[in-house]
């Protein structure tokens, strides 16, 4: 199957805040990985493929947070993704939401995640050339 991501994404475990249009209390999860153009998160709320999200997302060493509107375009039982290991966290699922083509969020925010990953991606990549 080709891949179809348009950024490059990094694993990385970064706490999230979201809560659905119809709902007016936030959750708070973690992501499992990120890219400018979305985050795979774990999730223990029932979302559904289409759902829209409200999303703050703080970057590590940042004070500000980033806000944006997501929606959920997949979603998969914890024991269907092999390459998580999620016996030691109370998740149900995993949703991949995405917040670049469809959905909103600012210019700068989406500058902000790019060179979050591509810092964190330079930062191991010189690790491990020493």
């Amino acid at each position: 199957m080709a891949e179809r991501r348009q950024y490059t994404r990094i694993g990385i475990s970064i706490p999230v805040k979201y809560k659905t249009a119809s709902s007016r209390i936030w959750s708070e999860t973690f992501t499992l990985n990120i890219s400018a153009g979305g985050v795979l998160m774990a999730t223990t709320d029932e979302l559904k493929i289409g759902d829209e999200l409200k999303m703050q997302i703080l970057l590590p060493a940042e004070k500000k947070t980033i806000e944006a509107t997501g929606k959920v375009v997949w979603k998969k039982p914890t024991g269907e993704l092999s390459e998580f290991d999620a016996k030691n966290i109370d998740v149900k699922s995993f949703a991949g939401i995405e917040f670049a083509k469809f959905t909103r969020i600012e210019e700068d925010n989406t500058i902000r995640i790019m060179e979050f990953v591509y810092e964190h991606l330079h930062n191991t990549q010189s690790k491990k050339k020493k």
